[in-house]
């Protein structure tokens, strides 16, 4: 297996992990460093991070933390609710 198909296989498994949860993976990235991957996820509610974060956690492989991003409503709006997020993993 190429190193392309390593990775498409891990976006594939984290958009169908993300999908369960009704969001949506508006951007993966991979990185170097103390963290492996970024992802711009769009969820519902920060309970449903949450949720995913602990199911994830849950078996020991990934260290994930969640970091919510508030969306901007608008220049004279000031912000909204935040339906973004982020979300770091690193090997253990």
């Amino acid at each position: 297996m190429t190193a392309d198909n390593k990775t498409s296989g891990r976006r594939a498994a984290v958009t169908k992990f993300v999908a369960a949860a009704a969001g949506k993976v508006e951007a993966f990235y991979f990185a170097f460093g103390q963290d492996d991957v970024f992802l711009f996820l769009d969820l519902s509610e920060n309970i449903v991070a949450a949720a995913l974060l602990l199911v994830n956690n849950s078996g020991g492989n990934v260290r994930a933390t969640y970091t919510p991003i508030p969306a901007c409503a608008g220049m004279s709006g000031g912000w909204s609710q935040s339906s973004g997020s982020t979300l770091m993993i690193e090997a253990p």
